[in-house]
């Protein structure tokens, strides 16, 4: 079998993607497995509401990133492997910046600062490190200088990168499968799922014990009773730090120490979570959810505020401004 890879590029920001080998202004982006969908609020000369729809073979993942007139311009990656950098609120009739052939199914991407020094409009690859088996996610972690990437294997060996380093490798404890993984700010905590439980550890602690056979202690575990599908951190300064976790037919809200704050009970498999700001200082978390039955349900904390239906299974969600 060949192995997985992960690789960073520059284009205006570092952008640090898992490849499978082996392996109200805002417009509200949502995601199918085939189908990328705009729903702008403009109009057109007969007053119609514009619905602009790009196609993409099998899309796996998107990020935005903002590096250009103070718009956020979509990355799409998918099993085709091409990386597309897309500016739909530009000037240009064709959105398409840029397209990337990476030669290997994408299966996550993230923009951050990876390197000190960046590219200007180019798109190279800066380094890319050969995983031992299968990658499944990843996540950035905060460095003094620049971020520093931890990747999960489905083996759930979590490895640290820092630029075209290999900081540590180990595996957390022994579970049959990964599950979504998440840094936490305000406590400074790694946030990992698997098997129906969330864990929470410091990740100093986890650094300081690098790669020794050492066992590590978590701060504290939540049996979740259900399998965690998405997670979101949620630490804008009004509202209390708190962790929220996407299961198939629940939506738990945690304080950063592992207490429940509320919880929803979903009708339909979740497929997808977006915690997001709704540019009000509120106290109030607003998030996000699709479902298996094509619906978009709007909470604030764990009231019901509006929900729509889609033409098809949602499988991420972003919210961007691109005007």
């Amino acid at each position: 079998m060949m192995q997985g890879v992960v690789s960073a590029f520059s284009a205006l920001a570092t952008v640090a993607m898992i490849e499978e080998c082996l392996m109200e202004s805002a417009l509200l982006k949502m995601y199918y497995s085939r189908l990328l969908q705009t729903i702008e609020t403009e109009r057109n000369l007969s007053g119609e509401q514009v619905l602009e729809f790009h196609l993409f073979s099998f899309l796996v993942t998107i990020e935005y990133q903002s590096r250009i007139a103070w718009k956020n311009q979509l990355l799409v990656g998918g099993e085709d492997g091409v990386l597309t950098v897309l500016d739909p609120g530009g000037s240009e009739k064709d959105p398409v910046l840029l397209e990337q052939p990476i030669g290997r199914p994408i299966i996550d991407i993230l923009v951050g600062e990876f390197l000190p020094s960046l590219g200007s409009t180019k798109l190279e690859e800066m380094f890319s490190h050969q995983m031992q088996e299968h990658a499944y996610n990843m996540c950035t972690v905060p460095s003094p200088t620049v971020h520093q990437l931890l990747v999960q294997s489905v083996g759930c060996v979590l490895t640290l990168f820092q630029g075209d380093q290999c900081v540590f490798s180990r595996s957390p404890l022994p579970a049959l499968h990964p599950g979504p993984l998440s840094y936490c700010y305000p406590s400074s905590s790694l946030v990992t799922s698997n098997e129906g439980h969330l864990h929470s550890v410091k990740f100093s602690l986890l650094a300081g014990l690098g790669n020794t056979g050492k066992r590590v202690t978590f701060d504290w575990t939540f049996n979740l009773g259900d399998t965690c599908v998405d997670m979101a951190m949620e630490d804008t300064p009004t509202i209390q730090a708190s962790i929220v976790c996407l299961c198939r037919y629940n939506v738990f809200c945690l304080t950063t120490g592992g207490t429940v704050r509320w919880q929803i009970r979903l009708e339909r498999v979740g497929t997808a979570l977006m915690v997001y700001n709704g540019g009000k200082e509120t106290l109030s978390i607003r998030l996000c959810v699709a479902t298996t039955s094509n619906n978009l349900l709007v909470f604030m904390d764990n009231k019901l505020m509006w929900n729509s239906q889609t033409e098809g299974t949602v499988v991420a969600i972003k919210l961007s401004n691109y005007k």
